[in-house]
């Protein structure tokens, strides 16, 4: 069935001719409809970023503040398999609301993202070394990368 559905996709011409093969990949491993909330206090930064996990094939909840991520995470939790949020945010740290999600939601994973190289972050406090992190600002080539490897990490 998912092959058919895959077939169909490409019939239907989703390829475009300058975007590179590995983001076609992308969006048919998306196809599964993973849910990915994304949390980011800059609204424009959020628009794009939603737009961008959409054009991806991944459905998005997209939250302006902690307390929205958080409610939207115990309206959505069976659907959810990522949570791509900002380090830092007004309320409260993307690295505190991450272990507020995991303590709630076990299998759910984390996608860190900042404007600062991860090296500052980390030596700052902010995040432990060896999280799922991408720096702002990125491409769609990265975040799709991004996503696939923090969605398949066990």
């Amino acid at each position: 069935m998912l092959t058919k559905k895959i077939e169909h996709q490409i019939s239907r011409s989703n390829i475009e001719p300058n975007r590179p093969i590995a983001l076609l990949e992308e969006k048919l491993q998306a196809q599964e409809r993973i849910t990915v909330l994304v949390a980011e206090d800059d609204p424009p930064l959020l628009t794009m970023v939603k737009m961008m996990l959409e054009e991806l094939g991944y459905q998005v909840l997209a939250a302006n503040t902690p307390s929205e991520a958080i409610r939207l995470a115990e309206e959505n939790a069976s659907k959810i398999r990522l949570f791509l949020t900002d380090v830092i945010m007004p309320e409260m740290s993307g690295s505190d609301l991450a272990k507020r999600m995991k303590s709630l939601y076990p299998g759910m994973k984390i996608l860190f993202m900042s404007g600062y190289p991860a090296s500052l972050i980390t030596h700052k406090g902010l995040l432990d070394k060896g999280v799922n992190f991408i720096q702002k600002p990125f491409s769609m080539k990265d975040l799709a990368f991004k996503v696939r490897d923090a969605v398949r990490k066990k």
